[in-house]
Parts: structure tokens; sequence; C-alpha cells
């Protein structure tokens, strides 16, 4: 599939699954209506999240597995790392021990040498 399908689909399912659960709790709220509301929601919405979506798409394509998976397998914790670093957020021992884990998995499953198995 192409990149610029992928992102249009994968910004299709958000979209629907945002409409799905506005409708499950009643529908959507009452919307503003300044200009500079939804200035902001259309750069929050091609920006921050459709290019952020084509261009991981794209470096993933042009990846090498090992890398994907590090990616992939770390991004939650530098998510967090942002935001105790940029916001002030706290986290409390278990989510810094989560976090840990989650690294120490993904440098586990790409680690040099790893004996490769085919199962049958």
């Amino acid at each position: 599939m192409a990149t610029l399908a992928l992102t249009g689909l994968q910004g299709l399912l958000i979209c629907l699954g945002c409409l799905l659960l506005a409708g499950l709790n009643g529908g959507l709220p009452a919307l503003p209506r300044q200009p500079a509301f939804w200035g902001d929601i259309l750069f929050l919405v091609l920006l921050c999240t459709l290019f952020a979506f084509f261009a991981m798409n794209y470096a993933l394509r042009h990846s090498s597995a090992t890398r994907v998976a590090l990616l992939t397998g770390s991004e939650p914790v530098f998510g967090a790392l942002f935001a105790v670093l940029w916001l002030g957020e706290t986290l409390s021992a278990s989510s810094w021990l989560g976090g840990l884990l989650m690294v120490a998995a993904s440098l586990w499953a790409v680690r040099p040498g790893r004996l490769q198995t085919a199962t049958a």
C-alpha cells in the first residue's frame, strides 16, 4: 500500500472512531464558531496528525525492520519523557519501571546475534 493511501486510511479510521465515540456519548457538543478555533483545529489535524502519520509511515517504509521495532517499541517511553522533561509531569515508580521494561524488551528484540529459527 502506498504511504499516502495508508495515511489516508489511518486518518479515516481516526475520524470514524471519534464520530462513533461521540455518538455513543450523546453526540457532538456545541462547537465554537470563532475562526481562531477552527484555524487551530485545521493546524492540529493537518500538521500534527496527518503529516505526522505520513512522515512516520514514510520513514518506517524506508527503514530496516530492526529500527522499526526499536522505534515503535520505545515510542511511548519517549512520549512520557517528553511529558516529564518539558511539561513537568510526574511519573510513579511503577510508571518508570514500566518504561524501563519497554525499552529493555525493545532492545532485547533487536539485539545482534539473536538466534533466528524457522518455525514449521
